[in-house]
């Protein structure tokens, strides 16, 4: 929290900065409560700043575009826009203040609570659905929910930075969303529907069900990568879990088409039936420690699992720099290649770097990118029996190359047109990043996030 003395000087615009309501740093995002002068009625600040060190003005055409659709909208779940107006370094966008924390906040819900949270922003999903042009919110998540409890339950949906409507024709190859909370379509750059936004309020609710932080969705697959929840509430009514695996649905068929339809399926089920979720309320805290796995897993587990879904024509990197890694896609079959023809570590060796190299490869998961903060959205997986592979982009193997500089070669092949790619990757001193080269010239950049 800042002190007051830090806080910016809008006096002049006929406002006075309160206090830190959220704040996006390395985006050149601030949300201050503040007290309009005029009146003493409080407000919310976005303060977007564009001409900063760590943020460009290629930020603002991003501002411009939630300015409109706020402009635009007039729900009582959806913060009132009330003004703007330009600073030095960027601008500031004025909204209507609620009275509530979001979601990611640890809070005790009831169950019948939970169902209301649910009602409250599928009815505003219904409003920008049938708005015109519509709109798709595209980063529903515990963050931009807010809640007030003084009398009944009231949620609010926050954050339209990432929205887009329907008229919108502007193509980028950056994936805008969160991971964990954005649908197969929207990871992959794919057209949205009225469906998408509801795969991220299933998350959503996911996340708040079973006390999972949004920073440790992976927390909830299993061995397989599987998504699972329903161990973890096994009292939970089965009309509801029906429900709820239907807005999370992979599949654009199976799930609920859009928000009046599942509005309209959620109303009657009965939350406080006797075989519904009983005893102590859910409290939304940190749940026992573990260790925390990348986002992008459960999108991961999905396509491992389903071996078909949808993935793009070229799998898109997350601030896209140009880079990829081939033209990808899951409809080829399954391509052969062989073992590792690298036998397990001799006697000979030296033992304690060659387990050091198979300790490092063996079933760990790495995120990928051309450079760090450039991650491919599909994890790497390395295992010890040789075989490397990316969900059911494409596969490959490696075998050590040279177990003193703990180095591996690497040799893929591309499903899409059967061709391989090889390279050398070198591990960090301390196993946790690696770094690919091809043909002597740093080719990638990894982090691990299993185990």
């Amino acid at each position: 929290m800042q002190s007051t003395n830090e806080y910016p000087d809008f006096s002049s615009q006929g406002y006075q900065v309160d206090r830190v309501l959220g704040e996006n740093r390395s985006g050149g995002r601030v949300t201050y409560k503040a007290i309009q002068i005029k009146d003493q009625k409080a407000v919310a600040i976005k303060q977007f700043q564009f001409a900063t060190s760590t943020t460009s003005w290629a930020g603002y055409n991003a501002y411009q575009a939630e300015l409109k659709i706020l402009k635009s909208l007039n729900h009582p779940n959806i913060p009132l826009y009330l003004n703007s107006f330009e600073t030095a370094n960027g601008f500031c966008l004025i909204q209507e203040y609620k009275r509530a924390v979001p979601l990611s906040h640890a809070q005790h819900f009831e169950p019948q609570e939970i169902k209301q949270i649910a009602v409250e922003i599928l009815n505003v999903l219904v409003y920008l659905q049938q708005h015109s042009p519509s709109i798709v919110h595209r980063d529903i998540k515990p963050e931009n929910i807010l809640v007030n409890r003084s009398q009944q339950i009231a949620a609010y949906l926050i954050d339209f930075g990432f929205a887009r409507t329907s008229d919108d024709t502007t193509v980028s190859s950056v994936v805008k969303g969160t991971m964990g909370f954005m649908p197969p379509e929207q990871l992959f750059n794919r057209e949205l529907t009225e469906s998408s936004d509801l795969y991220s309020l299933g998350m959503t609710l996911i996340c708040l069900l079973t006390k999972t932080k949004s920073t440790e969705i992976g927390n909830l697959l299993d061995e397989h990568s599987h998504i699972q929840f329903k161990k973890k509430l096994p009292r939970l009514n089965y009309p509801f879990v029906n429900w709820l695996e239907k807005m999370v649905s992979t599949s654009i068929k199976t799930r609920y088409p859009n928000a009046a339809i599942a509005l309209k399926e959620l109303q009657p089920i009965d939350m406080g039936r006797e075989n519904g979720i009983l005893g102590k309320a859910l409290n939304f805290t940190n749940s026992t420690p573990t260790k925390v796995i990348f986002g992008s897993l459960v999108i991961f587990g999905i396509m491992a699992s389903l071996g078909t879904l949808i993935v793009p024509q070229q799998a898109p990197m997350t601030r896209y720099t140009g880079k990829n890694l081939g033209s990808l896609s899951a409809s080829e079959p399954r391509v052969s290649l062989p073992q590792a023809n690298d036998s397990p570590p001799s006697s000979t060796r030296d033992s304690s770097d060659v387990n050091e190299i198979f300790s490092m490869v063996n079933n760990t998961l790495w995120r990928v990118g051309a450079e760090p903060g450039f991650y491919h959205p599909v994890p790497w997986r390395f295992s010890a029996d040789g075989t490397v592979s990316a969900s059911n982009l494409w596969r490959g193997v490696w075998k050590k190359s040279n177990v003193r500089a703990r180095s591996i070669d690497v040799r893929i092949l591309m499903h899409e047109n059967g061709d391989t790619d090889s390279f050398s990757v070198m591990f960090s001193p301390d196993g946790q990043s690696f770094t690919a080269f091809k043909e002597g010239k740093e080719y990638r950049f990894a982090e691990k996030i299993m185990p």
